[in-house]
């Protein structure tokens, strides 16, 4: 079932410091202690998640690899280093992430909701709480697919259910305690409240780990793929708009700056943790 055609469903899921959420904005409510974000009412069945767009663009493949290669296995990959086993992406797409797992080394499988995908043989479809793996993984890959789920406490649970002791659990996701989160408020461009169930915050989702049985090792933030933040920054806050028309070209000028202060104002920001994104390597205890 496609977001566009399911049923408004009330979202029920535990905070993980079972504590109360209050409302917030965006159709939003949040826990006053950890900062997660949860979306009030759901547009997806909850047994039947769509992990990623259903979008294939053959110009965006090798950017993409390429992205993947430098992400998982690059200087600082999240993954090198590691001895190759199996892998299992959940929200795969249509399997680049095996691909180059593969070329390194990895028994990679994927799973995901698009039956499009499913030609492959590598990738099954349909739930991931239902799947069944032939044996015990040694990582499970979710690239912003966590925040899709519908009960995060299930998932993880289901998660180390599949990976082995000393097996890792690779995790991406918006940062909803982020600047750009903060600064942009119900306009953040990855909120999403159509398809995300929730929003997590460092805090959050480090609680949620160690309550699964997950050691986080390693924690970062990065705004690679974000827009300038002074350049959201200057729009959320209207800058040189209460000026009159005549200052158009200053206003054209600075706005054009405040784009290509986008690798060091960028940069700043990933260094304080407050980047667009939170990506999260925890090992199974």
């Amino acid at each position: 079932m496609r977001a566009d055609t399911a049923q408004l469903q009330p979202n029920t899921s535990r905070c993980p410091y079972n504590c109360a959420f209050e409302p917030w904005f965006a159709e939003l409510e949040r826990c006053q202690t950890c900062g997660l974000g949860r979306t009030t009412a759901m547009t997806r069945a909850a047994d039947h998640q769509d992990y990623t767009v259903l979008y294939i663009d053959p110009g965006e493949t090798k950017r993409s690899v390429r992205f993947l290669e430098r992400f998982l296995f690059g200087r600082r990959g999240y993954l090198r280093g590691m001895r190759p086993g199996s892998l299992l992406d959940v929200g795969c797409g249509k399997g680049l992430s095996l691909d180059v797992a593969e070329n390194h080394g990895w028994r990679a499988h994927g799973i995901d909701t698009f039956e499009a995908y499913g030609a492959d043989p590598r990738i099954g479809t349909g739930s991931f709480l239902e799947y069944q793996a032939e044996g015990l993984l040694d990582c499970i890959y979710m690239h912003h697919s966590f925040e899709h789920m519908v009960d995060p406490v299930v998932t993880l649970s289901k998660c180390a259910s599949l990976i082995r002791s000393g097996g890792v659990l690779l995790i991406a996701v918006p940062n909803f305690g982020g600047a750009w989160a903060k600064v942009a408020g119900a306009n953040w461009q990855y909120l999403n409240v159509r398809d995300h169930c929730f929003h997590y915050t460092i805090k959050a989702l480090s609680s949620l780990l160690l309550q699964a049985g997950f050691e986080v090792e390693r924690c970062d933030t990065t705004s690679a793929h974000a827009p300038s933040f002074a350049e959201v920054y200057a729009s959320v806050h209207n800058a040189f708009e209460i000026w009159p028309v005549r200052v158009w070209p200053l206003r054209s000028i600075f706005y054009r700056g405040t784009r290509m202060m986008k690798v060091p104002s960028n940069a700043i920001v990933d260094w304080l943790n407050l980047g667009a994104e939170i990506i999260v390597l925890a090992r199974r205890q």
